[in-house]
Order: C-alpha cells, then structure tokens, then sequence
C-alpha cells in the first residue's frame, strides 16, 4: 500500500520550512562567549521588589554567591582553621556584589589595564597619607557631583516613592548589622536610590541601562549604605569618576529633601565588599592583627553570629593602627576619605573614628564582609 501525502499538506511543510530559513538568516546572532549573564539580585541584599528583574549583579543564596565570585569558595569549619582562598585576588572579576575597585579618585581613564593589587603595607601608607590630606580652602564642590544630576550626561536618578520599613529580624537587611554591633540606633524606614544610566546599555540595548550605583539612606540617623558601585557599568557621557563625589551628592540632596543638616552624617556602610584589594586586606588584618578578631553573637540573633574586627583611629598599638590605615587606604575606603576631606567645610571638619568588619558566618562558606566607617568632629 503506498502511502500518499496531500498536496495540500505537502506546500504547508515547505512554506513552514522556507520561513524558518528565512528567519534564522536574518535575525543578528551574538556570541555571549565573552559576556556574563548577571543572575537575579537576592532580597537579602534588599534590593526593591520593582527592580528585581533588573539585569544587575548578585546571587540567589550564599553558596552561589561565592561560586559566583571565586573558583574555590572555600570552606569554614572554625574559624582558625578556614580556607582563605575567597579573599584570594584570583577569583574573577566580572562578577561581584558590591565592587568598588572600578571607581577612581585620580581621575584614572577605565581604559587603562586594571590596576594591580597592592601590598598590605603600600595600602596602609596610602591610608596613613589620606587621613593627612591637606584641608582645601574651599570644598571641592558645593553639592557634590553636578554630572549625575543632568539627564543630557546619561543619568538618571530614581528615589522609590516609598520608604522601606526595617526588619531587622530579616537578613535582607544583614548590613545593618554591624550599627546594632555598635550599639547604634537602627533606623525604622531607608529610603533606596539608584542611579541609572539612562542611555541603551551597550549590550541588552535596554534603556534605562545598567545600575552602576544603589544606596540606601536614612537622613534622621545620618546613615549611608553603599549597595553598590561598578564604575565599569557606568556609560554617563561624561562620566563621573569620582565616586565620592557621587557619594556626597546623593547624601546632599537627601538631607536637604529630608531638613537634616548636611554636616549630621555618621555613618557610612559598604554592604558585601567584593573589591580584591579590600578583601585582600580584610585576609591580612585577619591573620596579623588576629587579636582584633572576635567572635560576636549580635543582638538580634538568628543567622547573624560571626566575628567582627573594630579598629580604632586613636589606637596606641602600631599593628592595629596600621591596619586601621589600611581601611582606609583600600578603595572601599577611599572614597568616604575622599567625600569627608573634599567636603570639609560643609561637613564640619568631620573625620573616621574607627572601622568595624563584620564577617557573617551562618553558611559553610567564607562569607563577603561588609564595613562600617563611623563618622565624628575632628577632635
């Protein structure tokens, strides 16, 4: 018996085919063996619910986010005994949480090769020269940065109309800690900023593009939390490079919005550093300073036991000084050095006091730590 197929049916099969060819020859393919795909940023790192889709660095859990950024994770069974490769300077680079090894304070092209991680006592002489500085004359500006604020450079910056209510209980807002470490008052509302390139991203093509920049703000405590700051996500045109300039325009403007005075900053949180050399010296300090490192059961308990290292300004041990210079000399570290000297006038003369890291240790992985620079007058 032969089998017989309709014509009919025959011209749909070869119509269909013909489209298919068609369609694969002239839709543009990419070759995304270059790129990264960023995964979905986690509410524990408190990003808002309206932005949860965008296409901006983070990880679903702990875990991922340490396969995200090292090739060998590393384990923790106590704490003496850990492996350190996650502060290693050879895990990747293109994916981290909160980066600030990509914003410059000299005015340092991004297309230069990156630079090379320093040692722990060049960053610490570093420090020792920032707390030096020179008072200027005058600030640097009157309200920091003038280009983030023009939407003709690229920018866009975006207040949620709402304020978010604190949950200390939940780990989504894990950088707070280290204020409730401090015995500090933990605000009850932050306000989330994010700034946003406003041109396509050069590859979705979506626009707005990129988050380069996310903090989270109470005006009434004084409080800035650095959520995030990839320099290298950052398409303005101009680009702002100095990130302490865009530091102090986003605390400016919400003070001035809120009625706070300008000079009542107090603290300055940098949430899950990533940055090589600011891991780099976190691990030094660790294995140096190892008296510094004490184990802490915070107040509100849960997840949240770890250790934490404060380091003091007015220490009279030279190896604690030291690596109090060193977090300052580090890029997470620079930048808030950098605001408070440039805006001095403004800001009352105010100076760092002291440093406190918070390394968390809920999971079997060395965690990213997240650091607190408290603000004060100069004596």
């Amino acid at each position: 018996m032969q089998l017989r197929i309709p014509k009919r049916l025959l011209y749909i099969y070869a119509f269909s085919f013909l489209a298919f060819l068609v369609v694969s020859l002239t839709i543009p393919h990419h070759d995304d063996s270059n790129t990264v795909t960023p995964p979905a940023w986690d509410m524990r790192t408190g990003l808002s619910e309206e932005f949860a889709d965008t296409p901006i660095l983070a990880a679903k859990n702990p875990g991922e986010r340490d396969r995200i950024n090292s090739s060998d994770p590393g384990t923790v069974s106590d704490f003496g005994n850990q492996n350190f490769s996650r502060f290693s300077p050879n895990h990747t680079k293109d994916d981290r949480i909160s980066d600030t090894s990509s914003y410059t304070e000299d005015n340092q092209s991004e297309r230069r090769a990156p630079p090379q991680i320093r040692s722990y006592e060049t960053v610490a002489s570093d420090g020792k020269g920032l707390l030096n500085l020179p008072k200027p004359i005058a600030d640097r500006s009157p309200e920091g940065s003038n280009i983030i604020n023009h939407e003709s450079n690229g920018y866009y910056i975006k207040r949620r109309d709402d304020k978010r209510e604190v949950n200390i209980y939940s780990d989504r807002f894990n950088f707070l800690v280290p204020l409730a470490l401090l015995g500090r008052t933990i605000p009850t509302l932050l306000k989330e900023i994010f700034i946003f390139n406003n041109l396509a991203d050069p590859v979705t093509g979506k626009i707005p593009g990129k988050i380069p920049y996310k903090f989270a703000i109470s005006a009434v405590e004084g409080l800035v939390i650095v959520k995030r700051a990839y320099k290298r996500d950052d398409h303005g045109e101009p680009k702002e490079e100095h990130f302490s300039e865009i530091l102090y325009r986003i605390w400016y403007d919400w003070a001035k919005i809120q009625g706070v005075s300008v000079d009542s900053i107090r603290y300055i949180i940098h949430d899950l550093i990533a940055n090589d050399e600011t891991l780099m010296v976190v691990r030094k300090i660790i294995e140096e300073v190892d008296w510094v490192v004490q184990d802490v059961r915070t107040p509100y308990g849960g997840s949240r036991n770890g250790k934490e290292i404060r380091l003091s300004a007015s220490s009279d041990n030279e190896a604690e000084l030291t690596a109090f210079r060193a977090m300052i000399g580090c890029p997470n570290g620079k930048g808030v050095i950098r605001m408070l000297n440039d805006h001095s006038h403004a800001l009352e003369q105010k100076q760092i006091s002291q440093v406190l890291i918070w390394l968390p240790f809920p999971e079997e992985n060395v965690p990213l730590p997240y650091v607190l620079y408290e603000v004060v007058p100069s004596q």
